[in-house]
C-alpha cells in the first residue's frame, strides 16, 4: 500500500503528505496494528463511538494536542480487521478503479499470480457485502 494511503487511512495524516494540522483532523478510517490487537494511533483520541466496533461504525475523534478540540467524524473499518485485511478489503472493493498511478495495490502477488477479489475474500475471510466509498484519493467504509 502506498505510504500516502496508509498514513491517511490508518494514521489520520493528510493524504498529500503535508504535516498534520492539530486543529484540522483528516483521514483515520482504520485501526492500526496487526496480529493480536488493533489500536488507535498515538496522538488520536476517540471522543465517542456510534455503532458496534466489530462492523463498519463511526467515531468522532480529535488529535490529543488540539488547542480548540476540533473533532472529525470518520466511518471506520471493524476493529477486528488487521491492517492486512483492511487493505485486502480496499482492494476487493476498488480493484483498478483508482486512476492514481502507480496503483497502490499491485494486481499480482509477489509470486506473480494474479489476485482476484474472490481469492482475496476467501483467503482473508472478508465479508464481500461490506462496501466502501471512494472520494478523490481516499476510500472509507460506507455506512
Amino acid at each position: 500500500m502506498k505510504d500516502s494511503w496508509f498514513n491517511h487511512i490508518f494514521l489520520g495524516l493528510p493524504f498529500d503528505g503535508s504535516p498534520r494540522d492539530k486543529d484540522d483532523p483528516t483521514g483515520f478510517h482504520a485501526y492500526y496494528g496487526q496480529g493480536n490487537g488493533t489500536k488507535v494511533p498515538a496522538g488520536i483520541k476517540i471522543l465517542n463511538t456510534i455503532g458496534r466496533t466489530g462492523t463498519f461504525h463511526r467515531v468522532n475523534w480529535c488529535f490529543t494536542d488540539s488547542k480548540d478540540g476540533t473533532s472529525k467524524s470518520s466511518t471506520m473499518f471493524p476493529d477486528t480487521l488487521t491492517q492486512e485485511k483492511a487493505i485486502a478489503l480496499i482492494l476487493i472493493n476498488t480493484g483498478n478503479a483508482w486512476k492514481v498511478k502507480p496503483h497502490p495495490f499491485p494486481p499480482k502477488t509477489r509470486t506473480g499470480k494474479s489476485v482476484s477479489s474472490q481469492n482475496l475474500s476467501d483467503a482473508f475471510g472478508i465479508n464481500r457485502a461490506w462496501t466502501l466509498h471512494q472520494a478523490g484519493d481516499t476510500v472509507y467504509p460506507k455506512l
